[in-house]
């Protein structure tokens, strides 16, 4: 959901009242599109270009910084640490945010900057300028090759962006309301996206909701008393927006996912599905939180992510072949009897014949068989020849059940590799996972030093009698996990024969109820998330092994019984979890 106008009002509004006057303290760049500054105060302002998760507003969400900080991080430090925020202000509902900045030039003079952040979904930015115009440097580059008519590069003169021709209700009294209303066609929702700033299409079509019952219907198409009560209702919003009364609102789906946000109560969402929140800024942490680490995650995993699928294909199209192989049997036996048959009827045959028909003696009914014959060989040749090919196909078929074996392994490891990825929540599963492919020989080490990342932690459960469940994200973690996090006594839980993560329940003895929902995590951290009836193992820890020379994630076990449980997510998700 972008953000639009009206909860970027809410923002301003909020910014105003906890950060005028602030020094910043630290700034970081922990995404190459993303600008956190530390205020001295102890708030924390994050500006974000990211194309589907752009917004500007106050977190307490916590980012990792890269080793290195980027060019534009190092120059933002230059000019703007220590700097005094002075003033914060959006042009109408636009969804531009300037932020004025008193600090030091390059001679240590006072001098005064603006930081625009510009929340236009691709065409997002955040740029730093001068008292006088000029762009110190932007987070995104758009030179004269991307667009001939606003230029973002350092050293020219900031343009503002084009003004939409639209006008801004906050300014509107009730009866310009009604004339706008009045000369427009078509939707409603749709006349009051195209001719009112600061609207999404969303906001437009819950406005339109509210006002007149029907989004759908046309302004002209209600009758004197329902256009009179939509102008009222529109006015009256409009009315408070430009009072500042905002009601930050996050709608989540029945599994408590959020799905959109408003700056105002929406009247659309069932109450059980709405969740009001003090500030604008509150709201947009719960809405990003999940959903902007998935995205960083799917984004950073999809080299990961093509290159198992590509091995994925790879041990697919051999374990093909060798299935082919092993459909030869029934060639593979004709041969040595052809071969048998030939050696106790050679005196039957000739030389220089093309074929031979002889008695089957391992037919019960003794039925003739003929067999085609290399007409240049004696018939003892042909028999040696026929047990040639039985020995090669014998011992291509012996090898064929070895390599599928082998093939299946392998295959069942690389989709557990990607179960992993989808598991991962933060930098340090991802990291963990790229050691261990890069140790198994799936990608090559890399040169450069890498930073060092902190080892990465399992999801945390509690269940509903309070007791601690632990899942693995990655294989590596499964064996920490597994092998030394645990006690011999604690219950260990794996999806039978389906790659998946180790699930540790911290009890010798747990309830059925606690078992069942250990059940439940295990089933769906696995390739059978979607699936129904998925069987479970569990064991008591201390009868799980990890063969030597095993891959990571590999163990057997012993003594289990076997749990049968739908992973339905309302049931995961009533699950608490912990981290």
């Amino acid at each position: 959901m972008a953000m639009d106008g009206l909860s970027l009002a809410a923002v301003c509004k909020e910014l105003n009242e906890n950060v005028l006057g602030a020094r910043i303290e630290k700034i970081y760049q922990p995404e190459k599109d993303e600008l956190m500054l530390n205020l001295r105060s102890g708030k924390k302002l994050l500006l974000s270009a990211n194309a589907s998760n752009c917004r500007i507003q106050l977190t307490s969400s916590k980012r990792q910084n890269p080793a290195e900080p980027p060019m534009f991080c190092m120059l933002m430090r230059k000019y703007l640490t220590n700097g005094k925020i002075t003033a914060v202000r959006q042009s109408g509902l636009d969804r531009v945010l300037t932020i004025e900045i008193t600090a030091t030039d390059d001679l240590g003079e006072p001098a005064a900057f603006l930081l625009v952040a510009e929340i236009m979904g691709k065409y997002s930015n955040i740029v730093l300028i001068r008292e006088d115009g000029t762009i110190l440097d932007s987070i995104r580059h758009v030179t004269p090759a991307i667009s001939t008519v606003r230029i973002l590069m350092p050293g020219v003169k900031y343009e503002s962006v084009p003004a939409q021709d639209k006008l801004n209700p906050v300014e509107l009294t009730k009866e310009q309301v009604q004339k706008v209303l009045a000369s427009s066609s078509g939707r409603l929702d749709k006349a009051i996206l195209s001719d009112f700033a600061g609207l999404s299409p969303v906001v437009a079509a819950e406005l339109a909701e509210h006002a007149a019952g029907d989004p759908t219907v046309s302004f002209s198409a209600l009758d004197e008393e329902r256009k009179s009560l939509c102008t009222a209702r529109l006015y009256s919003f409009f009315e408070e927006i430009a009072k500042g009364a905002f009601a930050p609102t996050l709608v989540v789906d029945d599994y408590g996912n959020p799905v959109a946000y408003y700056a105002f109560d929406t009247h659309s969402a069932a109450p059980n599905n709405k969740r009001s929140f003090e500030s604008m800024s509150a709201a947009l942490d719960e809405y990003y939180g999940l959903r902007e680490s998935s995205d960083r995650m799917r984004q950073k995993s999809a080299n990961l992510r093509r290159l198992l699928q590509n091995n994925i294909e790879r041990c697919e199209k051999k374990l093909a072949m060798q299935r082919d192989i092993l459909l030869t049997s029934d060639k593979m036996e004709q041969n040595r009897l052809f071969g048998e048959l030939l050696t106790a009827n050679a005196y039957r045959a000739e030389r220089g014949v093309s074929e031979a028909t002889v008695i089957d003696y391992y037919d019960p009914e003794q039925k003739e068989v003929t067999i085609p014959l290399d007409p240049s060989l004696s018939p003892a040749a042909n028999a040696q020849k026929y047990f040639k090919k039985y020995n090669k196909q014998r011992a291509a078929f012996e090898m064929a059940s070895e390599q599928i074996e082998e093939i299946q392994a392998e295959l069942d490891y690389l989709e557990g590799l990607v179960t992993n990825l989808d598991n991962c929540a933060q930098e340090s599963d991802l990291a963990e996972i790229r050691q261990e492919m890069t140790r198994e020989g799936y990608l090559r080490p890399e040169k450069a030093k890498q930073q060092k990342v902190p080892a990465s932690k399992p999801f945390h459960y509690l269940s509903s009698d309070g007791i601690d469940i632990f899942v693995g994200k990655n294989n590596l973690q499964n064996d920490r996990l597994t092998l030394k996090d645990s006690t011999p006594d604690d219950i260990w839980l794996h999806t039978k024969n389906i790659p998946g993560s180790h699930v540790i329940i911290k009890s010798h003895n747990p309830a059925d109820t606690t078992l069942r929902e250990a059940a439940l995590l295990a089933a769906w951290h696995s390739r059978a998330r979607s699936g129904a009836q998925v069987p479970v193992d569990y064991t008591p820890r201390k009868y799980v092994k990890k063969p030597s020379g095993s891959r990571p994630g590999f163990v057997i076990y012993s003594t289990n019984k076997t749990l049968y449980v739908t992973p339905e997510e309302s049931a995961v998700k009533a699950v608490k979890r912990l981290n």
